[in-house]
């Protein structure tokens, strides 16, 4: 069984692995634009951060995603990742991330989280009934 800090490893490398492949894709396209970093902000005490993402490819449907929870001092608690098939958008994705990290949360007893990502897509869907009718409404109507 793999370590909490083996499976963070291997989740930041893929997503590394990702990043590059996307930033070729970009470059060959545009002039690389300089990303804004922010740092990231601890949970409040007694509190887990859960940080997600999902990826969509278009082609073939597929998408993966991964979390890491980590408590109010950055240390991993949790990471995970999995292969989403198929996948009908980013936002399914993202969906499907939340989703994953929240219930593998729960099957190992955390239940005081906080959540983080990057989509304001999924944050309007879970925090607003705006988006109850769509396809993944049911989804992020469990997620809330």
């Amino acid at each position: 069984m793999p370590t909490p800090m083996d499976v963070v490893c291997a989740v930041h490398s893929t997503f590394r692995y990702i990043n590059e492949i996307t930033l070729k894709d970009q470059n060959s396209k545009q002039v690389k634009q300089p990303r804004r970093r922010i740092a990231w902000q601890p949970p409040e005490n007694g509190f887990l951060k859960i940080n997600f993402d999902g990826s969509f490819a278009k082609e073939g449907r597929t998408g993966a995603c991964g979390f890491l929870i980590r408590d109010h001092s950055g240390e991993p608690v949790l990471a995970g990742a999995a292969n989403i098939s198929p996948a009908m958008d980013a936002l399914a994705a993202e969906s499907a991330a939340c989703l994953f990290a929240l219930e593998a949360a729960e099957r190992v007893g955390i239940s005081r989280v906080t959540l983080e990502t990057d989509c304001s897509q999924l944050c309007e869907a879970i925090t607003t009934d705006v988006r109850d009718l769509a396809p993944c409404g049911m989804i992020f109507r469990t997620i809330s």
